[in-house]
């Protein structure tokens, strides 16, 4: 088996008898895709960009007798107040982030790849996630899993080689696998950019899964689904052995505070995706300006060394 062979950094490469060639640059502003090419002897990996951006279906208000407008309409505020104030805290950081990547970790369910899309939207950033690479380039979800299973230490071979790859450039948002911060090596890598740590109440991501299941296996007809103490008792397995990565990440967003700070009972999955991107943009502020003065202090020493 071959793992990382490489020309130069961001070329092409080898993992698992699978070629992946280099992310090509694409157009700021502009979301980043991937495909899956075939060839005669291998699967190709590349990105496209699609053209345009997708717009937001537009609210035509008519008179009713009901208050479904009115509705419609505050909600439309709502979201119309959350994209600006978005857009705003974006432009606030855009300069002092200078490119650099940011690598979201979690658990998994745990929104990552929504909210890592929002941000790349509003940043002119591109916008990956290693797990869906994987899955890609093995033939898809399942035979993705079957390769985890079968082979972990193959897959997770396969997991560094795309962080070490995806490490290699900026302006990228990347949504990391759950197990990604158990191995020391791709937390280095994840270092050349700055890490950010979703964390979820494992009770409300337990609850949430096993409804999620529940109505799939509702159009399946299967009745093999997990209890939820079963489902919470998984991820309290999976938590404690990732908790120490997780807690590495330069910055921590508890889904939970933020939803009590904007009263939204005890739901977190009701707290949108552009509002937990504002709260990273304004985690992200804080962590900027607090290592412009770690510099603006260190730069005195500096130059008496020199003298």
């Amino acid at each position: 088996m071959e793992v990382g062979i490489f020309e130069n950094c961001c070329s092409t490469w080898t993992v698992n008898s699978y070629i992946y060639v280099h992310l090509q640059k694409t157009q700021r502003r502009r979301q980043s895709s991937v495909k899956l090419a075939r060839s005669k002897n291998a699967k190709t990996l590349c990105t496209r960009t699609p053209s345009g951006h997708s717009k937001s279906p537009t609210l035509s208000l008519k008179c009713s007798q009901h208050s479904v407008s009115e509705t419609e309409t505050s909600k439309s505020a709502i979201l119309d107040e959350e994209a600006s104030l978005l857009k705003k805290k974006a432009e606030e950081i855009s300069s002092d982030l200078k490119g650099t990547c940011l690598f979201f970790v979690g658990m998994a369910g745990s929104v990552k790849t929504t909210v890592g899309r929002t941000l790349s939207e509003v940043l002119g950033y591109c916008f990956f996630d290693s797990e869906e690479l994987l899955e890609q380039v093995a033939g898809g979800a399942s035979a993705a899993h079957k390769f985890r299973k079968e082979d972990v230490e193959g897959f997770r071979d396969s997991e560094t080689e795309v962080l070490r790859q995806l490490s290699c450039r900026d302006r990228l948002v990347v949504s990391t696998g759950d197990g990604a911060v158990v191995r020391p090596k791709n937390l280095v890598y994840m270092r050349h950019g700055i890490t950010i740590w979703l964390d979820v109440p494992l009770e409300a991501l337990a609850k949430h899964i096993v409804e999620e299941e529940a109505e799939m296996q509702s159009h399946s007809g299967q009745t093999t689904a997990e209890s939820y103490s079963q489902v919470l008792a998984r991820l309290i397995k999976s938590f404690e052995e990732r908790r120490q990565g997780y807690a590495s990440a330069d910055i921590k967003l508890s889904l939970q505070k933020i939803t009590e700070e904007r009263g939204h009972d005890d739901d977190v999955f009701t707290v949108t995706p552009k509002v937990i991107s504002i709260e990273v943009l304004k985690a992200l502020g804080k962590l900027l300006r607090y290592k412009k003065l770690q510099e603006a202090a260190a730069a005195p020493e500096i130059q008496r060394e020199v003298r």
